[in-house]
């Protein structure tokens, strides 16, 4: 692997637990909007113009309803699981930086509290490019750990054989 390769691999593997917090959120939306229109009144778009026609026929829609939020809520419960997960490996990779440190604190406001840079650079008195400096640096210190590019050297052979994978054809 290149230095390059370090780079890029780390920065995907520390935007994991960004990455499963915003399939989480959205799925809490979904799971919101579901359940804002089961409690909407019913209207009156069971009836029909022609004589004759059943007005309360029975549908399935509420089980259909029932099943999709069920379903949802798993998937809800398996994001917040690997959620959990990511944010406990981004932290154990932070953990190799000094406690104190303007690469560190930059790093966690980038990847566990998932703030965009123009929030970061506001709140630590500095412009955008200087954060980015010292994001840059920060990653550049981490990957000089024998520990951390062990990790990244397997998750990057991981993306590797998927992608080897996803590229070749079933028979």
């Amino acid at each position: 692997m290149t230095e390059e390769d370090y780079k890029k691999t780390l920065k995907e593997y520390l935007g994991r637990y960004a990455d499963a917090r915003a399939r989480k959120n959205q799925l809490e939306k979904r799971l919101w909007s579901i359940q804002e229109e089961m409690d909407t009144p019913i209207g009156g778009c069971g009836y029909k113009p022609t004589p004759h026609s059943r007005t309360n026929t029975i549908s399935d829609k509420s089980a259909s309803f029932m099943l999709r939020m069920a379903d949802i809520e798993e998937r809800i419960l398996d994001e917040k699981n690997l959620e959990a997960k990511c944010m406990l490996e981004v932290m154990e990779i932070m953990d190799y930086l000094g406690k104190e440190t303007l690469e560190r604190r930059i790093l966690e406001c980038k990847y566990i509290d998932v703030e965009r840079m123009e929030q970061i650079a506001s709140r630590e008195h500095m412009s955008r490019k200087s954060c980015y400096q010292y994001m840059n640096r920060g990653i550049q210190e981490l990957i000089q750990f024998k520990k951390v590019r062990a990790i990244l050297e397997k998750e990057y052979f991981t993306s590797q054989e998927k992608e080897t994978a996803e590229c070749i054809p079933a028979i």
